[in-house]
């Protein structure tokens, strides 16, 4: 069974073409983001940008497509106006890509549901 993975750059057509396609709103964040694979493993990333149907981040681990996978996550202050907010998120990996030279795996998620909790 190979590995699907791409390295930069992957052309992906107009920046129009890309909008059209996902067809949601994206919000850019650098939110620390865990990463939760396997049933029993867990590991910590960065999320570059998420919308309601999925997630871009960085991670030192590669994730094989159609892993399913959780993302909990504290959703930023700055967008709901408090703290304390976060999310868990069952999704699924949809594209890797190797990114040079940090040597991260970049990867995308589509999400599949949301559960909301709440820290004191």
């Amino acid at each position: 069974m190979g590995a699907h993975l791409a390295q930069e750059p992957v052309s992906r057509g107009t920046a129009a073409v890309a909008a059209e396609r996902r067809g949601r709103v994206r919000v850019a964040a650098q939110l620390p983001l865990t990463v939760k694979y396997g049933d029993i493993y867990e590991t910590r990333g960065e999320a570059i940008n998420f919308s309601t149907g999925g997630m871009f981040f960085l991670l030192d681990k590669h994730l094989p497509l159609g892993s399913p996978v959780e993302l909990v996550f504290a959703l930023p202050p700055r967008m709901i106006g408090r703290e304390g907010v976060w999310l868990r998120c069952p999704a699924e990996v949809v594209r890797v890509q190797l990114r040079l030279p940090e040597k991260k795996f970049a990867v995308a998620a589509r999400i599949k549901s949301y559960r909301v909790f709440e820290t004191p």
